[in-house]
């Protein structure tokens, strides 16, 4: 997967390798041009089925999949970190357990959200079955991940 930041005019790359060790990649580029340098940031051994890259003001979101939660978690990646070529913290929470296929919320443009505004992340509720959004922020000086509730829909 591809994406472009265009709050920080940086290309975003995840790829994972599934032929021997199931890892996953995030690289970010060095400047705004797509075919030049980049820096490896993370090189996780975990396994994803479909990952889920999203722009938010201070992280990346990463939807991943672990032996010990074949549905997934969303994790956040610091983006503050990532842009600066260093490395990234990335902090993950554990979701309800009924909660797969998780979608989180995306900047697809040039203006930022508002400060303080959560991510939303999308999943699919099996036990109902209905969608469920959550609210969430990040702190990675404290590195801890807040929800603010979910809601039905």
């Amino acid at each position: 997967m591809v994406l472009f930041d265009k709050l920080a005019n940086r290309w975003l790359l995840e790829q994972l390798e599934y032929s021997t060790s199931y890892q996953i990649c995030v690289a970010v580029s060095q400047t705004d041009d797509a075919t030049g340098a980049t820096t490896l940031l993370v090189h996780l051994q975990r396994l994803t089925r479909l990952p889920k890259l999203a722009i938010w003001r201070m992280r990346i979101t990463l939807p991943l999949t672990t032996s010990a939660r074949a549905d997934g978690e969303p994790c956040a990646m610091d983006r503050t970190a990532m842009i600066a070529g260093k490395t990234a913290a990335m902090i993950c929470f554990n979701p309800n357990s009924s909660d797969m296929g998780f979608l989180p919320s995306d900047v697809d443009g040039s203006t930022p959200p508002p400060s303080g505004a959560p991510n939303i992340t999308w999943s699919w509720e099996t036990l109902t079955p209905r969608l469920r959004s959550t609210t969430s922020h990040v702190d990675f000086t404290v590195p801890r991940l807040y929800l603010q509730g979910a809601a039905h829909h």
